[in-house]
């Protein structure tokens, strides 16, 4: 699915529309018209830019093998388990991994 600003397509629809007046065309003017109306009924979503990260590991000066710790590479949350998505940020864990 891509997402459209439909506030902008509207004003690209309206400025074509005029035009299309303005020349004389007024069936074209009529369906741009037609359609800046039924663009505007449609459903809308909500659409936010993904986070991608990764999670790093803390040195915690505990035995890292039975009490892991992580840490979220966009928010820096601290989670005991590698999980796909960060709970505090939503960040997807998809990030490649880097040797440091």
């Amino acid at each position: 699915m891509k997402a459209i600003d439909v506030e902008e397509f509207a004003q690209i629809c309206l400025d074509i529309e005029k035009d299309q007046k303005g020349q004389g065309n007024y069936a074209n003017a009529l369906f741009i018209s037609e359609l800046r109306k039924m663009i505007s009924t449609f459903p809308t979503v909500d659409a936010v830019p993904v986070k991608h990260g990764r999670w790093l590991p803390v040195l915690n000066g505990i035995d890292d093998d039975t009490n892991p710790a992580f840490d979220c590479s966009e928010c820096d949350a601290m989670c005991n388990k590698k999980h796909n998505y960060c709970p505090a940020c939503g960040a997807k864990m998809d990030s490649e991994e880097q040797n440091e």
